[in-house]
């Protein structure tokens, strides 16, 4: 019903967009798109007292998604003269609530707009809004939910090129796999300890996993999470799989990006935290080593002043442990960024073996193919398929945290709600 609401707005029938989006409210009164949606058609009609109040209903429901309204009263105040100055006030919060999402985009706008009005710019910063670490965690698991449950929607597709081609989008809902749930236990535990403690981390995934265990754990994975939430020590089951080498797959980097995020700033710690969020379930250097490559690539584009694709890779191998993972990180940085995602895939694997070893070289790639543009390294990502899923949720991970061009609106809504 959303999409008709939308579509009458758009050929002009604002009265019957807005008696749609009266009956959506009536099935569901807390719907904030809905209420965005008639806040917008009472603006258009200049009935501004039933706008703003559907505005104000609409940034109670859903604060982190009230810029457009933010964004609509500024714009009435400064139309009606803003003799009290509150049009700055509206901009400002419009400015953070879209860099808040990422919307880099529409952030710059709105600054712009400010300056273009000849508003006092005093409190309204026109360079990145420096966030704190969980802040970042959050933006990065964000970003790593919704590459999971993009990439997961091409599986199984006959015809995945043709689609990523045209770039048309999976049908909704995205279902979120093991690696957002692994993923949302790492930013609890940050938001909880400040830290990663490895006991803490161990029982949150396995409370994650036995809540729903049929989210396309792989076996290794079921069998390591059932005999830790059986109270076994992490140690002895993360440290007895693959006969006693412990494992080397890619579930350790594809949870690890909001702990780079966390950390940024402070290298030496991402290495330490990355290390322990692994370990829980990774006891293999290789497996291990991912992890800290993605977390050192997190970190880097936290604090990412230009976005300069090859140095986040070259960046990313430093801090990367001697191993395969690192050697196929180095054959990645020294691949054209200008080549086809499908050329970097036949190169360097795109996890088709589900290990460290054959899935960070190309994730980083792809992402430092496209740092300015969350949707269009996504799209690059799954051209090399592969574990396609995980390889999203990494690049999503990073990218998220510096793209001018943020995750697309109709993106949040087709992944399955986190």
């Amino acid at each position: 019903m959303h999409k008709l609401a939308e579509d009458l707005l758009a050929q002009g029938r604002v009265d019957e967009a807005i008696a749609v989006y009266r009956k959506i409210l009536q099935h569901n009164i807390g719907d904030w798109r809905a209420h965005l949606g008639l806040g917008g058609c009472f603006f258009q009609k200049r009935e501004f007292k039933d706008g703003i109040g559907h505005y104000q209903e609409l940034t109670r429901l859903a604060p982190k998604e009230g810029a457009p309204a933010y964004l609509a009263r500024a714009e009435l105040m400064h139309e009606r003269g803003d003799a009290e100055g509150f049009a700055r006030v509206w901009f400002h919060h419009a400015a953070h609530c879209f860099f808040r999402k990422g919307e880099i985009q529409r952030y710059e706008a709105v600054c712009q707009r400010v300056l273009e009005l000849g508003l006092d710019t005093s409190r309204l910063p026109l360079e990145r809004i420096p966030l704190e670490g969980l802040e970042r965690a959050e933006r990065s698991l964000t970003g790593l939910w919704v590459g999971d449950a993009f990439g997961g929607s091409f599986f199984w597709k006959e015809d995945l090129l043709k689609r990523v081609q045209s770039q048309e989008l999976s049908p909704s809902p995205w279902r979120w796999s093991d690696d957002t749930a692994m993923g949302r236990s790492v930013l609890i535990c940050l938001d909880r300890h400040k830290e990663i403690l490895p006991d803490e981390l161990a029982s949150l995934f396995a409370e994650e996993y036995l809540r729903e265990p049929v989210r396309g754990y792989g076996s290794m994975a079921h069998s390591v999470l059932h005999d830790i939430g059986q109270e076994a020590p992490w140690q002895e089951v993360a440290g007895r799989v693959f006969e006693g080498k412990g494992s080397y797959g890619n579930g350790a980097a594809m949870r690890v990006g909001p702990v780079g995020a966390y950390f940024s700033g402070n290298i030496e710690w991402v290495l330490e935290q990355a290390r322990r969020s692994a370990a829980v379930t990774h006891a293999h250097p290789e497996g291990q080593a991912g992890a800290l490559a993605v977390a050192a690539a997190a970190a880097w584009a936290a604090e990412a002043q230009t976005l300069d694709g090859p140095a986040m890779l070259d960046w990313a191998w430093s801090h990367t442990p001697e191993g395969e993972t690192r050697r196929n990180l180095d054959l990645a940085r020294r691949f054209p960024l200008y080549r086809e995602p499908e050329e970097a895939a036949a190169l360097l694997g795109s996890g088709k073996r589900i290990t460290s070893q054959d899935t960070i070289g190309f994730a980083l790639w792809c992402a430092a193919r496209h740092l300015d543009s969350y949707p269009e390294a996504l799209w690059a990502t799954v051209a090399g398929e592969g574990d396609m899923d995980t390889t999203c949720a990494i690049v999503g991970s990073i990218v998220v945290l510096c793209a001018r061009e943020g995750i697309p609106e109709e993106w949040l809504t087709h992944a399955e709600p986190l």
